[in-house]
Parts: C-alpha cells; sequence; structure tokens
C-alpha cells in the first residue's frame, strides 16, 4: 500500500509506529512511503512533544504516571489541567520547550519543564517517564530549580529518564549523543 507524506517548509517528521524512520522534505516534498495493509504511517513533526497518561484507566483525573515523548528538534507544549474532578475551580499550565543544538559534531536535546498557576490539581508527587525519541544512548543531566540531581536513565534506541514531578518546580533535562 502506497501513503504519501508531506514535511513542510523543508521540515523533518518522526514516524513513532515504530520510531525509527526518519523522512525529511525540502520545500514541502512529497515522499511516497511503502506499507503493507496493517501499517499506517503516523508522523511527528520535527520537535514535537508529547504528553501521554501512563494510568490504567479512561478517566477525567489528572494523571499520576506520564510519558512524555520528546522527538528531536526544537519545539513546545502546553498542558492544561484543571481540578474540576475534585470539584476544584482551579488550573494549572505546564509548559514543556525543547531545544536542539549541535556542536563539532555532538548533538544535544534539551528539554524543560515548568508549571504555572494552582498546582494544587496536580497530583503531589507524579511519576515521569521523558522518552527522547530517535535520541540514542544519551548522557543526560536533570536539573530541579537549577540544582542537579540524580535521575533514573534508560539507554536504548530511545533514551528514557525517570523522575517524580513536584508541581512548583522547574526542570530541566540536557540529553548529549
Amino acid at each position: 500500500m502506497e501513503h504519501k507524506c508531506r514535511c513542510k517548509n523543508g521540515g523533518r517528521g518522526h514516524n513513532f509506529i515504530p520510531d525509527r524512520i526518519t523522512v525529511s522534505g525540502e520545500g514541502g516534498k512529497e515522499i511516497t512511503l511503502l506499507r503493507d495493509l496493517n501499517s499506517i504511517p503516523v508522523f511527528a513533526k520535527e520537535g514535537a512533544i508529547l504528553p501521554l497518561s501512563m494510568d490504567n484507566k479512561n478517566a477525567v483525573n489528572n494523571p499520576e504516571k506520564m510519558e512524555v515523548w520528546v522527538f528531536e528538534g526544537t519545539g513546545s507544549y502546553q498542558l492544561y489541567e484543571d481540578g474540576l474532578a475534585e470539584k476544584k475551580y482551579a488550573v494549572a499550565k505546564t509548559d514543556f520547550t525543547s531545544q536542539y543544538a549541535e556542536r563539532e559534531g555532538v548533538c544535544m536535546q534539551l528539554l524543560q519543564i515548568s508549571m504555572k498557576g494552582d498546582g494544587s490539581v496536580v497530583p503531589k508527587k507524579r511519576k515521569v517517564k521523558i522518552c527522547f525519541k530517535n535520541v540514542p544512548e544519551a548522557r543526560v543531566r536533570m536539573f530541579v530549580d537549577g540544582e542537579e540531581q540524580e535521575a533514573e536513565v534508560r539507554l536504548s534506541e530511545t533514551t528514557e529518564v525517570k523522575f517524580t514531578l513536584i508541581p512548583g518546580k522547574t526542570y530541566r533535562f540536557e540529553a548529549f549523543y
């Protein structure tokens, strides 16, 4: 089966099911991908950030466990959470900002997470796993409110970092590869 893909403005797209294929388009060039009937390519644009609930239920509550997919590149995402499920009329906004840089053959993917608003609507000790997609075996540094902290890092085709997010703190991750 044939699928058409277009990368706008010379950007890149990452196929995240599976996450091994990257396509590049020059000036909106259309690319043809051949797939079988059981495979549909789904692409995230360069720098995309995708937060996912990892709670084992379909619910309206703000998730206790999250996985955040960060695709190589520069981008941002704003996550709005409210307390309506707990009858709290408050909102928290979490900003995810990523930046990509390359210097002297070393690539660096940065991610900053900061929250504004009423942090009481967010679980007090949210378990988060950051997945730097298409970033293999990176050396990762984690900073909480500017202070370097230890983080649990798993290396494979995707670099993963696990930590506990505490509302009101600013987190910064630096992945070198």
